[in-house]
């Protein structure tokens, strides 16, 4: 996010991952009833009814803070195993 703000972008790799994703609005109406409501037991599980994919929502965040989002982290960067410095 903060890459996207700053000019960047949020793009990850091929941007073909899907991702689940919700507004805080829904969370907290998912929890209030929840709490509220006896008949709910065990774990709550809160995403949104339609998932989008990385690109997707890469485009709409984009969007919703008026900054470009055209460049992309390279795949096999993405895909590289992590190595630590000795």
């Amino acid at each position: 996010m903060k890459a996207l703000i700053t000019g960047g972008t949020g793009l990850l790799g091929s941007g073909k991952p899907w991702m689940p994703w919700i507004q805080i609005d829904d969370v907290v109406g998912v929890l209030l009833h929840a709490g509220r409501t006896a008949a709910v037991r065990g774990a709550v599980h809160a995403v949104s009814p339609h998932p989008v994919t990385n690109a997707e929502f890469t485009r709409a965040l984009g969007h919703a803070v008026h900054r470009p989002a055209f460049l992309s982290a390279l795949a096999a960067v993405m895909a590289a195993p992590h190595r630590t410095a000795v």
